[in-house]
């Protein structure tokens, strides 16, 4: 038994003001597993998720049940990856086992890694591991960090885009790793290539006591060094010089903010959550926009979604139709979306409403999603390890496809592809020397002449 995981499902995620059965003392461990797995199948699979074909249905019961015939063989850590694994059975991205970005649920190491077009880097460590900052990583657990990504890709579901991003954080928990049988024990070990250095440097890293939490936590905080984040006291790769700091990093808790460039006559907009701001109405926030856009009478605009991971779409729909009206959206060249593969549900439907209204150009690397899934829903509490299940129930069209059987679409649109028109791959150089190659495309593209 994994000692420390055991506390983790029988009490740390016995959240307070849950239900009676939380303020209760859990029954044995294996029976409170196989409860919690009957009900991934009687409640979750078969009352609230829409996701699963018939195949995929029957083989998520038969991975349950042979996971429930196994409970008293296998460590915490074994079941909880090996039910991730049977959710991400589905190839629905929002149908999940919330356990580390949705919801904080098992343990991670005191650094945060990024995947650049290059490698895998360390760009945020506590300040007991600062020798790590900026060192690109050579071998993870004794593996290299792409043989890592492929071991942990199938705890979720989703398209190589959304494995990249969520393998940052399954690549960084020892629950995971343990549980995958990668590593023996709790100690991390790393090789890593510092920056300017021409050897390799070995470290052992254990990890920070567990935090649970109800919050998102989003990996793209970890490369700002003006997002303090959360589980610990974090220490940047980069130093917080703003007046350096190219456009993408600034601002990470506002969810919408604008900018106007002189130099390029263009009108950049960040927009990162799809939420209201409390201290910002979105209404208030589209009356502020076009009168600068009137104001100013900008050569481009750029709608910056590539950190957008979702939330409520509704609330930027009246802003992106009244963007996709203005005259020069429509004239290729003069309206750019960033996109990358953190661009997520609500952001992927806000780069797809205002492809299939203008002639924008989509600037960047793939999103993080197909552009046909399931989403909505709820969350389902399993009812001893209090552990999430997120299923969805109502289904999304952005591509012209059709599938009767799915119809009312939850939204309809007819994009063929969000594929970037401008790639602009972010390379570690590019990241440390404090540019933007998105933002330094769009500023070099020229529209071609009739």
């Amino acid at each position: 038994m994994h000692r420390h995981l055991r506390l983790v499902v029988c009490a740390a995620l016995l959240l307070p003001a849950q239900t009676a059965v939380a303020q209760q003392a859990p029954p044995d461990r294996v029976r409170a597993w196989r409860e919690d797995l009957d009900s991934a199948v009687t409640v979750f699979l078969h009352k609230r998720d829409k996701t699963f074909s018939p195949t995929e249905r029957a083989a998520f019961e038969t991975a349950v049940a042979t996971l429930r015939d196994s409970a008293a063989t296998l460590r915490d850590d074994q079941i909880i990856v090996r039910l991730a694994k049977a959710v991400a059975l589905t190839d629905n991205a929002h149908t999940r086992l919330y356990l580390l970005r949705n919801r904080t649920a098992l343990r991670r190491y005191p650094l945060r890694v990024w995947w650049f077009s290059d490698g895998l880097y360390v760009v945020r460590t506590d300040s007991a591991h600062t020798a790590l900052l900026g060192a690109r990583v050579v071998h993870i657990a004794g593996k290299t960090p792409a043989a890592l990504a492929k071991l942990v890709a199938p705890l979720y579901a989703g398209n190589d885009a959304w494995h990249r991003y969520l393998s940052t954080y399954t690549m960084t928990s020892p629950e995971i790793l343990h549980g995958l049988d990668i590593i023996p024990n709790d100690t991390l070990e790393l090789e890593v290539m510092p920056r300017g250095a021409t050897k390799t440097m070995r470290a052992r890293v254990a990890p920070l006591p567990l935090a649970t939490t109800n919050e998102p936590t989003e990996a793209w905080w970890d490369i700002t060094p003006q997002h303090s984040g959360r589980g610990a006291n974090w220490v940047s790769t980069l130093p917080a010089d703003t007046a350096r700091m190219p456009l993408y990093l600034r601002n990470p808790q506002r969810n919408y903010w604008f900018t106007y460039l002189p130099a390029s006559r263009t009108l950049y907009l960040s927009y990162q959550r799809s939420q209201e701001q409390p201290d910002d109405s979105m209404r208030v926030f589209t009356e502020r926009f076009f009168q600068k856009v009137r104001a100013r009478n900008p050569q481009k605009l750029v709608l910056d979604v590539r950190f957008n991971t979702g939330g409520d779409l509704t609330k930027s729909e009246g802003f992106l139709k009244k963007l996709s009206e203005l005259p020069m959206a429509k004239q290729k060249g003069h309206l750019f979306v960033i996109v990358g593969n953190q661009t997520f549900s609500a952001g992927i439907y806000a780069a797809a409403l205002v492809k299939e209204l203008t002639g924008a150009l989509i600037v960047g690397e793939s999103v993080g999603d197909r552009l046909d899934f399931w989403s909505e829903g709820g969350n389902y509490l399993m009812p001893n390890s209090k552990l999430s299940l997120h299923y969805a129930d109502r289904f999304h069209s952005y591509s012209p496809a059709e599938y009767p059987e799915r119809k009312p679409y939850d939204r309809d649109l007819s994009v063929t592809t969000l594929e970037p028109d401008l790639p602009a791959p972010l390379a570690s150089v590019e990241y440390f020397g404090w540019r933007d190659p998105a933002l330094e495309r769009i500023a070099k593209y020229t529209p071609k002449r009739r």
